[in-house]
């Protein structure tokens, strides 16, 4: 039996070519359309070469000024270091580098020269003084309603998820920014990009995070803010998504509001994990709060690291539901907090904020929130 040599060889290029044309274009089409999931391992693996030749060219840049990037990392830390610290080894909790050390980069600092503040106030008298408005319970609050597409995308480096996980991380992420439109000042809402490096390997992810943020232990994701980078551990869907709209939701935070309270920052974190469920009013946090209280609110506004390193589940919890409260009752006083995070430099909001912009004695505050607590 004669065999063309030739032929066998042209027909071997010509399949090579087009097997290697259907993987790009199945590779380049990943986002658009489900792919099947067993080809979700050769796009894992392309992936991570990609993001390895990446890492080798930027490592240098990565890891220069390591102490001032860990000022500037939002960490999420597994519910099994928590479990050793708290009565209740369920919870997820998270932990954050020392507050006192905290760098304020992502504010502009005022001008030096002089400058003329207008505005308008409710009752609809222009004002022009050389002082910027104090915001309070009578500043009009014009909410962004809706945020277009274009103003908020979202990248993944590193391994790629499936279509599937894809699409459950984005549909939350993108459900929590309709949610919070309806509470963001519209003159705070500018283009974010959410950049997501996700792993799969707890080698990797271990090495990776020492090299970013190499004082945080056992964490499943963290946010850096220095990089804009919201990096998650993948150990199941459930998790993955929770913590990937966790850390997403700090990288809008920083974006919008900048540099803002912990309570606040992580109270809208974690409104936003669990506002996907048909109550978000009760859950985890709810249980945990009846069990062994809430931390009082002079407390929460308060709080430095140490109360952050010892009542850790408390702190969220409570966290969560002021959060809750004020998207509740309050929204409108929530939209005047952001506002004034906005522009109050590097400072955050406290008790004196509070109370003006509520235009309610912090008692008073106690007093309607623990009613509140009581009703949930």
């Amino acid at each position: 039996m004669f065999i063309n040599i030739n032929r066998v060889l042209k027909l071997g290029v010509a399949l090579s070519l087009i097997v290697v044309n259907s993987i790009v274009v199945l590779y380049i089409g990943r986002d658009r359309f489900p792919l099947p999931e067993w080809f979700s391992h050769p796009i894992s693996y392309i992936d991570g070469l990609i993001d390895h030749k990446n890492e080798r060219i930027s490592q240098q840049n990565l890891t220069f000024e390591n102490s001032k990037k860990q000022q500037n990392v939002e960490p999420r830390v597994s519910s099994k270091q928590a479990s050793k610290k708290t009565a209740n080894a369920n919870l997820i909790n998270h932990t954050e580098l020392s507050a006192s050390d905290a760098v304020c980069s992502d504010k502009r600092p005022k001008s030096a020269s002089k400058q003329i503040y207008t505005w308008i106030d409710d009752s609809g008298t222009r004002h022009l003084s050389d002082k910027p408005r104090k915001i309070d319970s009578a500043t009009p609050v014009s909410v962004i309603g809706t945020i277009r597409p274009e103003e908020l995308s979202i990248n993944y480096t590193g391994t790629h998820p499936p279509f599937s996980l894809q699409h459950k991380i984005e549909s939350r992420v993108m459900a929590n920014k309709a949610l919070f439109a309806q509470i963001t000042p519209k003159q705070l809402v500018k283009p974010i990009t959410i950049n997501f490096r996700l792993f799969t390997d707890v080698n990797n992810y271990s090495t990776y995070q020492k090299r970013i943020a190499p004082s945080v232990k056992s964490a499943i994701g963290f946010y850096a803010s220095s990089i804009n980078e919201s990096v998650v551990m993948m150990n199941n869907d459930e998790q993955s998504v929770n913590t990937a709209v966790h850390e997403a939701m700090h990288s809008i935070n920083r974006h919008w509001f900048g540099h803002i309270n912990r309570w606040l920052n992580e109270g809208i974190a974690e409104y936003a994990e669990t506002s996907h469920t048909d109550n978000p009013l009760y859950n985890h946090w709810v249980t945990h709060i009846r069990k062994f209280g809430a931390i009082p609110l002079v407390t929460l506004f308060n709080a430095n690291q140490h109360h952050w390193d010892t009542q850790r589940t408390e702190m969220y919890a409570t966290s969560w539901a002021f959060v809750a409260f004020l998207m509740d009752k309050y929204h409108k006083t929530l939209s005047r907090l952001l506002q004034e995070e906005n522009i109050n430099g590097c400072n955050v909001v406290n008790i004196s904020d509070m109370e003006r912009i509520s235009s309610q004695k912090l008692s008073v505050l106690q007093r309607e929130f623990d009613n509140w607590l009581a009703r949930v």
